[in-house]
């Protein structure tokens, strides 16, 4: 009775440390897809008025370059929201499925950056930051395959109380790099 005993706790034990292991793989990478998401969600509010003949090269340049105060809410929320991708897709359906059955997580405010710049304030509302035009971004738990190649999330940006956007988005690592694949626009306020 004692071995059993002893073995169970030697099962339990391996387990648990393999699943930490896993926890902090998944970490990282959920790390690097929301720094990707903060950068390709930020907007350059309010835009400029463009002149008679439009915007030059260098101009829309230079208005990309303009570092933003972006609030980042560090809780990856649950949702119950799906979505049907089309045939070129299918290969992430079970990903998106999946999101919905994933509860809200914390994630370590220093473990997610700007790479283009933008200063990032913690908080859960617009009040968090200084700006003028302030923005927060949020992103769902996010679901990745057996091999955390691909993933599927849900990331939504809100510029005030009825203007904000949510958005799914399909990524893929290709040399151990997340490139995002597909996004679309699933709600819009």
């Amino acid at each position: 009775m004692q071995r059993a005993y002893f073995i169970l706790v030697l099962l339990f034990y391996l387990n648990s440390c393999q699943n930490q292991v896993k926890f902090q793989k998944y970490e990282a990478d959920e790390s690097r897809i929301y720094s990707i998401i903060i950068d390709e969600l930020a907007v350059h509010l309010p835009p400029p008025s463009p002149p008679p003949n439009g915007l030059s090269r260098r101009e829309l340049d230079s208005i990309k370059r303009i570092k933003l105060e972006l609030v980042v809410d560090t809780v990856m929320f649950k949702t119950d929201l799906g979505f049907q991708l089309t045939k070129s897709n299918q290969e992430y359906q079970a990903l998106v499925d999946e999101i919905s059955t994933l509860d809200e997580r914390a994630i370590k405010p220093e473990t997610i950056k700007s790479s283009i710049g933008h200063s990032l304030v913690y908080g859960t509302s617009l009040e968090a930051s200084s700006s003028r035009y302030p923005q927060l971004i949020k992103i769902s738990r996010i679901s990745f395959n057996r091999y955390t190649t691909k993933a599927a999330l849900f990331a939504s940006r809100n510029t005030g109380r009825l203007s904000g956007v949510v958005i799914l988005y399909l990524l893929e690592k290709k040399n151990n790099i997340w490139e995002i694949v597909y996004e679309k626009k699933v709600l819009i306020s």
